[in-house]
């Protein structure tokens, strides 16, 4: 298949993921089973992340970056920036115009946490989107793929249960799903329009880094945003373990053919 085709068709159908996620949240997000089979579906997101992170962008990017300095390890030093820069705007931005917000008024729906993790969601959305539009080859773009579409669902899925918490109006909620599944789609643009403009060193150089920068965000939505969250409850703990061990099995399997 044509990679610009492929990428076409991984618009559209994270734009639809998106939706429907955040959408089935506003029917389903008060049934304790529902809840229970999203927990399940979250870890084996959780493990796709961590395994498309560290055994595909990765090394792609270290393959890429190595033309800058072959005996320095640019990719996985902007692999770590790209960690810091999604706990710096969850864990530090974000809880801190929480505590402020929740001082200031004592009702629960005047805390803008739950816009902070738009934002905190879309950043990591759009920095994916460009990795996948920038992507030259058709493997990496469907293991890229693959994880973003495991997780765009739950994500969206996730940030309309946090919505409705802050009791936000329910056609405010369509609203803002809408647009936060419209920044992985705005980062494919972006990734192959700038990646379009470049050849040669300075093509594989902008595919790395964003391949770099991807994967670090890939690790901490993995680790600190999914399974630590998931297994900070008690319940279900070896059937979520065991999920998470198969997605990140996917990802090792598809090393395998890409």
């Amino acid at each position: 298949m044509n990679i610009t085709v492929f990428k076409i068709i991984a618009f559209f159908a994270i734009l639809i993921t998106g939706i429907s996620g955040g959408f089935v949240s506003l029917r389903l997000a008060a049934s304790k089973r529902n809840k229970r089979l999203f927990s399940f579906g979250n870890a084996f997101a959780g493990g796709i992340f961590l395994g498309a992170g560290l055994i595909h962008m990765l090394p792609d990017a270290h393959d890429n970056l190595s033309q800058l300095n072959a005996n320095y390890p640019w990719a996985f030093l902007i692999c770590a920036i790209g960690y810091l820069i999604v706990l710096l705007l969850e864990k530090v931005v974000a809880k801190s115009h929480s505590a402020v917000a929740d001082s200031l008024a004592e009702r629960p729906q005047a805390s803008i946490y739950p816009y902070m993790l738009i934002l905190v969601l879309s950043i990591h959305s759009i920095i994916a989107g460009i990795a996948l539009g920038s992507e030259s080859t058709i493997g990496l773009s469907i293991v890229i793929f693959i994880a973003l579409i495991s997780h765009k669902w739950s994500a969206a899925f996730a940030l309309g249960v946090s919505l409705i918490e802050a009791n936000i109006s329910k056609t405010k909620i369509k609203r803002i799903i809408i647009l936060f599944a419209f920044a992985t789609p705005l980062g494919i643009i972006m990734g192959a329009s700038l990646c379009a403009c470049l050849t040669g060193n300075a093509e594989g150089i902008f595919e790395g880094s964003f391949d770099a920068i991807a994967a670090g965000t890939f690790l901490y939505i993995a680790i600190a945003h999914v399974l630590a969250k998931e297994f900070k409850l008690q319940t279900d703990r070896w059937q979520k373990f065991l999920m998470a061990t198969a997605g990140l099995g996917l990802m090792a399997l598809l090393a395998i053919w890409t």
